[in-house]
């Protein structure tokens, strides 16, 4: 697993990359709360619009941020697979596919044209609870790690030809899970000391000063405004 697998495309120098995190998200939160409460209809597609036209605005890959969106798929599926059987089954399944799918493709396109800390740091200036942020950066900063280490673990356990009927690899499969927690725990605590041990005090620092300008202020005004204007528009 590559370090930059979130935002991998966020140094791309382009209008939406160098506006400032903090307004990139609001926006895109202030268009994830639109999205939710409001009502499903055919017009619903013009959400879209808004979205598409900042992506290629951002030169972004369309096929990277339509695969990343789809990782909503499974979870909708899952939990509105049974609704099918209601009477208004259909409609309610795609009502939360619709505005799932819309949410996660917002958030995907601020985190691939907004450097994670940057990211961090405008939710910290948002004030959201310190303990969310710390989590985030944190798994951010470490997955990769425990991917090395799942992907270690299955190598050894392939050489030893650990094989066999399904119960087995499953037992097997369980018993790497569970050792891979263990280790994650154990790091864990030693990186937090650490960090302790080094000034860390649950805030964070990046080389880049938020400054909003006027690019950022006219972009505020019109992406709400577009935003309100679909929204009570229809």
């Amino acid at each position: 697993m590559k370090h930059d697998f979130l935002d991998r495309y966020a140094d791309i120098d382009s209008p939406v990359h160098r506006l400032d995190p903090r307004v990139k998200t609001f926006s895109l939160f202030l268009f994830v709360f639109v999205v939710v409460s409001a009502p499903l209809s055919p017009l619903f597609i013009a959400y879209f619009i808004p979205l598409f036209s900042l992506t290629l605005l951002a030169r972004l890959p369309l096929i990277h941020i339509f695969k990343r969106s789809l990782v909503v798929v499974p979870f909708v599926l899952l939990v509105t697979v049974f609704s099918l059987t209601l009477p208004e089954g259909p409609k309610i399944f795609a009502n939360v596919l619709a505005k799932s799918w819309l949410s996660v493709l917002s958030m995907t396109l601020l985190t691939s044209t907004t450097r994670f800390p940057d990211f961090l740091k405008a939710l910290e200036y948002f004030h959201i609870p310190s303990i969310f942020t710390n989590i985030l950066a944190f798994m951010y900063r470490y997955l990769f790690l425990f991917a090395g280490e799942l992907e270690r673990m299955h190598r050894a356990a392939a050489s030893r030809n650990l094989q066999g009927s399904f119960r087995r690899r499953l037992r097997i499969a369980g018993n790497l899970i569970g050792a891979l927690f263990i280790r994650a725990y154990e790091r864990g605590e030693r990186v937090y000391i650490a960090m302790l041990s080094r000034g860390y005090k649950h805030d964070f620092h990046t080389p880049h000063e938020f400054r909003m300008n006027s690019a950022d202020a006219l972009f505020l005004v019109m992406f709400s405004f577009i935003l309100l204007l679909l929204r009570f528009g229809q």
